[in-house]
């Protein structure tokens, strides 16, 4: 027993105790009598004649006699062992189960020779006319052989009152809890009877009982436990919940504060530790250390709440069911901060929607760093962020020169001028119209050849020239409100008359003295074709940015006196100055078709660029105002790639259902008309605004979850995590949610254990309670404790700020943006034993002690050399160990004090070697 604090330690209570025993004995009998119908069920066998009833009564007697002499020699055996078990063999046993199994036979033995050699070697034991002896003939040195004795173990299910699968073991178990001994004894049945014929009978007694100790639950629950302790089980993913629970609240604060300029704390990390602990013992053995429990409520009010609460008060504050601690603490841990600063902390957003709106419209071109030494004196420097050096080489500077960054904001920025440019492409797409000019040929076509009498032959002709056109007909464009696209706004009508020579010849042949002559006369004449109905159209194919802004504009190609707006009336008169009237002539050759397709802008009035800043200043009110939900927090979503999904995903939620009022298009529009061009004009660039952000929203939280990932995968790397899928595993959502956001430590509570057996009668119920005692009673890694006269540590702590003291901004959106949020990571190394570990099974009446009837059976794990009594090493016992490598993060929104150990002090060692 510890040699310091006793938990409720009262020495007047021994003689009640004392009686009670007594009691707790006649109260197992239950449990015997199990135990007892499941040892003798075996069948005899033929040897001995059914009717000789005294021999049956003697080895009847004679086999309960020796099995009660194997369990209590086993008993004694295992509660020695249990003390001093065997953890790693030597050389001389295949395992440590082997090497233990060994020693309860070798002592088995031992008991049972000494016992048949004083009470079997001779004719004590008899029944009438029969006695029974041991046949020391068929024993090796007159001593029982080890390998007479065989042992099995008996399985039970384990059920936990209390269990979180995957924080701890599952909450029903197969575990062996009995050993089954048996072993074969010769004895010889020997006839006193002169008078009868009956021969001495000479056979191996079976003899079978179970050890009444649960020696192997306790031996495989502790192997459970420290096995839970390694790896990446049950101690690496609650160390890894609340550690990263820890560093987002710490680093919340640090952002908004400044302080604490250590954002990861050794002496929190180790108060985590024991948390994780006690947690764990819980959990595996439904009972706990109260001297840990005590230590640690006293370190968490103190760290809490700034308490300095005794023993005594601690144990008069917890109720008898168990004891939290709930996540919303860690945001206050070991800071005291005005209600003010903690609301403030508490509504921080995640995602800024309004940088990611005010980062489309203006560029930031200076940014004020504030930094405070450790004397309290101030120093605001300004950062040009066209400068060479990047704001985080900057800060990086000023920190190497004992300053640490206490703030951040942007004070000058200027207009993007990326987005200018965008917003005069809008507003000229806007005010422009499309034209093109459809031809029809509809005839009819008269065509006059020219007189050509007398010479029949036709040569051909040349090709039609137009001679003269005469404009039949004019229409101007339709009357306001008729116009539209595909409208018809200017129709001419012409008759054109066109000319082209044609070449005639006559021939004429003559005989003169026997020989022809051929004589060709020529004659060129002229022809007329006249073409009625040469109709040109001009139609407007479309206006106003109609491939992006679908609607009409009220009166489109007529001046809006109440807008001052021209409304695209140039455009028409343009199109046919610079257009239409100048290919004319070429017009009046060409086939029916569409020709001169042209696309006219009009001169954008002043008002519209100032009122649609306006609006969109309008705009970037309205998004402001939207927040991340309350509920998508550290707090709740440790992970920051799930918190940055959801932070995202709810923004974007949240724009989209609010999307139409953001656009106000009933601003803009009366009788499902815009109200004019320059209306249209603000519109739509309002509308490409809003379409902006919300694409900007997509792409941050896309880009953010894959850099994150990056950069956490990183730090698992270092921290030796192959497969990030763990750490992923161990953030997930629904873990704080099944802790109810708290870490909830049950005090000593019942443990099942149920036998099926092959028939009713075979199985069994029972209970036991298990008591957890330990040394040191709490991990400390800057003080050593002292363990059998030598000072040693028992924790080691390194947490290791990988990302340095400013963290890693993450996602520029603009090269003049510098940074959306900030994460930073944090290896944290844990290193641990327990100088001794003991387990006691407080319901085992079958050990016997003088003064209270019976003393738990208690398993005991430290570092010790097994040698049997002559020296020979049989193996060593360990101490339980502990050990996780794992690492936490914090994510931070832009500007502030970013994000890291600031203090100056990048790597934090303290206590036990980190190896």
């Amino acid at each position: 027993m510890k040699n310091t604090f006793c938990f409720w330690k009262n020495n007047s209570a021994r003689v009640s105790f004392a009686v009670l025993g007594i009691f707790l004995i006649l109260g197992s009998s239950a449990t015997s009598v199990y135990i007892g119908m499941y040892q003798n069920n075996f069948d005899e066998k033929d040897t001995l004649d059914t009717n000789q009833q005294q021999i049956k009564s003697i080895l009847s007697m004679v086999r309960t006699d020796f099995a009660q002499i194997i369990n209590g020699a086993g008993i004694n055996a295992l509660q020695y062992i249990s003390s001093h078990p065997i953890v790693t063999a030597s050389d001389e046993f295949s395992s440590a189960a082997i090497g233990n199994q060994y020693r309860l036979k070798q002592k088995i033995a031992e008991v049972l020779t000494d016992y048949i050699y004083c009470n079997y070697a001779d004719n004590a034991v008899g029944k009438g006319n029969m006695n029974l002896i041991v046949d020391f003939s068929k024993l090796p040195d007159n001593k029982l052989p080890i390998t007479a004795i065989n042992i099995t173990s008996i399985n039970m299910q384990l059920k936990r009152s209390f269990s979180l699968p995957f924080f701890g073991p599952e909450q029903k178990q197969d575990f062996p809890v009995y050993y089954e001994v048996t072993c074969s004894i010769p004895v010889l049945i020997k006839n006193n009877d002169e008078k009868t014929s009956y021969n001495d009978v000479s056979m191996d007694l079976p003899v079978s009982t179970v050890l009444t100790t649960r020696y192997l639950l306790l031996e495989h629950l502790l192997t459970s436990f420290n096995e839970s302790l390694h790896g990446f089980g049950p101690f690496w993913k609650t160390l890894t919940l609340l550690s990263n629970v820890y560093a987002m609240a710490r680093g919340y604060r640090h952002y908004q504060t400044g302080t604490p300029q250590n954002v990861v704390d050794n002496k929190h990390l180790e108060l985590i530790t024991n948390l994780v602990i006690l947690f764990e013992e819980a959990l595996t053995f439904s009972g706990i250390d109260p001297q840990l429990l005590i230590e640690s409520v006293m370190q968490t009010k103190n760290m809490f709440s700034n308490e300095q609460p005794t023993n005594a008060t601690t144990v008069n504050r917890l109720n008898s069911n168990g004891w939290s601690v709930s996540f919303d603490e860690f945001q206050q841990i070991d800071e005291q901060q005005d209600e003010e600063t903690n609301n403030e902390i508490n509504q921080n957003q995640i995602i800024n929607i309004s940088d990611i709106a005010a980062s489309i419209l203006w560029n930031t071109t200076e940014i004020q760093l504030d930094f405070i030494d450790n004397n309290n004196e101030k120093q605001t420097i300004f950062y040009d962020c066209t400068s060479e050096n990047s704001v985080e080489e900057t800060i990086q500077q000023y920190m190497d020169m004992g300053w640490q960054l206490h703030d951040s904001s942007s004070v000058n920025r200027v207009l993007n001028q990326t987005t200018q440019k965008q917003l005069e492409s809008i507003s000229e797409s806007v005010y422009s119209a499309s034209y093109h000019t459809y031809l029809s040929r509809k005839g009819p076509e008269l065509v006059h050849y020219g007189n050509h009498e007398n010479y029949p032959i036709d040569n051909g002709s040349s090709s039609w020239i137009i001679q003269d056109t005469q404009l039949q007909s004019q229409t101007s464009k339709p009357e306001k409100g008729l116009i539209s696209s595909g409208a018809t706004v200017f129709k001419e009508q012409y008759t054109v008359t066109w000319t082209r020579s044609h070449f005639w010849s006559n021939k004429t042949i003559k005989i003169i003295e026997n020989e022809t002559e051929v004589h060709w006369d020529e004659l060129t004449t002229t022809d007329t074709k006249i073409e009625h109905n040469v109709t040109f159209s001009i139609i407007l194919d479309s206006y106003g940015y109609m491939d992006m802004v679908n609607g009409e504009i009220k009166d489109v190609c007529y001046q809006n006196v109440s807008f001052d707006d021209s409304n695209l009336e140039t455009t028409l008169p343009t199109y046919r100055s610079t257009v239409y009237t100048p290919h004319l002539q070429e017009l009046f050759t060409y086939t029916n078709g569409n020709y001169l397709q042209k696309k006219i802008i009009e001169t954008v009035p002043f008002w519209v660029n100032t009122s649609s800043f306006n609006d969109l200043l309008d705009v970037y009110h309205g998004v402001s105002s939207i927040e991340v939900s309350k509920y998508i927090n550290s707090l709740n979503y440790p992970n920051p790639k799930t918190l940055i999904s959801l932070a995202g995903q709810d923004v974007l939620d949240q724009f989209q259902t609010n999307k139409t009022c953001f656009e106000q298009k009933q601003s803009y529009v009366t009788d499902s008309l815009f109200q004019s061009t320059g209306k249209k004009a603000v519109y739509a660039m309002r509308k490409w605004y809003i379409n902006t952000i919300e694409e900007q929203i997509q792409n941050i939280a896309d880009t953010l979850d894959g850099d994150i990932d990056d950069a956490i995968t990183n730090a698992l790397d270092t921290a030796g995590v192959s497969n990030s899928a763990v750490f992923d595993e161990a953030m997930d959502e629904s873990l704080t949610s099944s802790l109810q956001r708290q870490l909830t430590i049950p005090f000593s509570l019942p443990i099942q254990l149920k036998r099926n057996g092959r028939t009713v009668s075979d199985g069994w119920n029972e209970s036991i309670l298990l008591s957890i005692d330990h040394q040191p009673d709490y991990f400390s890694c800057f003080s050593k404790k002292n363990y059998e006269g030598k000072e040693e540590f028992f924790l080691g702590i390194q947490n290791t700020c990988l990302l340095g003291p400013t963290g890693l901004p993450l996602l520029p959106i603009t090269p003049t943006t510098p940074w959306l949020v900030t994460l930073n990571t944090w290896l944290i190394q844990v290193r641990g034993s327990f100088a001794e570990f003991s387990v006691s099974d407080t319901g085992d009446e079958t050990v016997f002690h003088p003064l209270f009837c019976h003393e738990p059976l208690e398993f005991i794990r430290k570092n010790e050399v097994i040698r049997t009594n002559d020296g020979t090493l049989l193996g060593w016992n360990h101490r339980i160990t502990f050990s996780a490598d794992t690492v936490a993060c914090s994510l931070v929104p832009s500007w502030g004090c970013m994000v890291g150990d600031t203090d100056g002090v990048i790597s934090e060692h303290d206590g036990k070697q980190i190896s």
